[in-house]
């Protein structure tokens, strides 16, 4: 099964905001290859970007763990 994930929901799980609950639980599927994120190549770019120019995100969020949603 392929899940599309919004890049803000992304963003919230990656600040540890969301780790709970259902978004908890459809990254934990991912985690365990019971479900696989469709990720494309132009959510990538918005994520990185987003990290990479918001001061706040910046500060909070590396490019290392935004990395594991692409290998999942």
């Amino acid at each position: 099964m392929r899940a599309i994930v919004d890049s803000n929901v992304y963003v919230s799980y990656l600040l540890g905001s969301e780790n709970t609950g259902k978004i908890g639980e459809v990254f934990g599927l991912a985690a365990q290859g019971r479900i696989r994120l469709a990720l494309p190549p132009e959510q990538i770019e918005e994520l990185q970007r987003a990290i990479t120019t918001k001061r706040y995100l910046r500060e909070r969020i590396r490019l290392a763990d935004l990395e594991q949603f692409i290998v999942l």
